[in-house]
């Protein structure tokens, strides 16, 4: 009763402060950054221990920069989000710009199903809007979260706009369903997360660290003849994104193993060293280090 009631007055502050204009919403962004960073820092260590291990020949103040840059980015995406709970797709779409859509399409054309590639770069949750621009069913995969009102109100937001959560339990058992029923599907793959240690089966360096990752994408892309495409989302200016598809692999049958996996990898590495305030440097992503016995 304590968890419903807390849940709702929580939710109904976030529906007040979703109606507020995006120039209000970035006023209040622009003091949580400072909050965060300098007041009550929010894994501060940690951001400066990520970032020193990333870029090892950048000097302590271009470090600091950067986590500056990035805690206002990451206030921002806060706000944003935030947002989702109010706007509509026309208001959203016309803060994308979208290009190179014409690579989903022809994948659509060749009844192509698509593992749809991203990473937590840009504002992740604004790609949502997606379905309105893709000819393929589109879905996502979720891992549940604990409080199950907070649980619901994420699925509701991701869902708002036409994709389908599935729990990443039940992915592959739904593709399957899918692909017997002849639909077309593109499939949400948050690429960089960080597996449960015991699952982990493969390593590689990844922003200079040694890195646990998920073998899942090329798993689930072989099995179901997928295409793979890395959704890339670059920040223009605040509140603007660019939103391009670019095809990694059009057919996957015969690649070597991990191929995949390091390629995609490879190319979120690059977008982040570009500019790498728009990476979540606040992840714990190096939580489990490599085991020594690893062959």
């Amino acid at each position: 009763m304590l968890k419903w009631f807390g849940f709702y007055i929580g939710y109904f502050f976030i529906l007040l402060l979703s109606w507020l204009p995006f120039a209000v919403l970035y006023l209040i962004s622009d003091a949580l950054a400072f909050i965060l960073y300098y007041l009550i820092p929010y894994r501060k260590a940690l951001v400066m221990k990520n970032l020193a291990n990333a870029f090892p020949e950048k000097t302590t103040h271009e470090r600091k920069q950067i986590a500056w840059r990035f805690y206002r980015h990451f206030s921002d995406v806060l706000v944003e989000t935030i947002k989702l709970v109010s706007i509509s797709s026309d208001g959203l779409s016309k803060r994308i710009e979208f290009i190179g859509f014409e690579v989903m399409e022809d994948l659509y054309k060749k009844d192509k199903s698509v593992a749809a590639v991203l990473g937590h770069y840009g504002n992740w949750e604004w790609t949502c809007i997606l379905p309105l621009r893709l000819k393929h069913h589109p879905l996502t995969i979720y891992k549940p979260l604990r409080n199950q009102y907070f649980n619901r109100f994420m699925i509701g937001l991701r869902s708002k706009f036409g994709i389908e959560p599935v729990p990443m339990k039940q992915i592959y058992k739904t593709l399957v369903q899918y692909k017997n029923k002849n639909i077309i599907t593109a499939t949400g793959f948050i690429a960089d997360q960080r597996p449960v240690r015991d699952t982990i089966q493969h390593w590689t360096t990844f922003l200079n660290q040694q890195t646990g990752v998920f073998t899942g994408i090329e798993k689930i892309a072989g099995r179901m003849d997928m295409a793979v495409v890395y959704f890339r989302m670059d920040k223009i200016n605040r509140g603007r994104y660019r939103i391009e598809p670019v095809l990694l692999f059009e057919n996957v049958s015969g690649i070597e193993p991990t191929a995949i996996t390091e390629t995609h990898l490879r190319y979120l590495e690059s977008i982040i060293r570009a500019k790498p305030e728009y990476w979540l440097w606040s992840h714990r992503r190096w939580k489990h280090p490599k085991p020594t016995t690893h062959e």
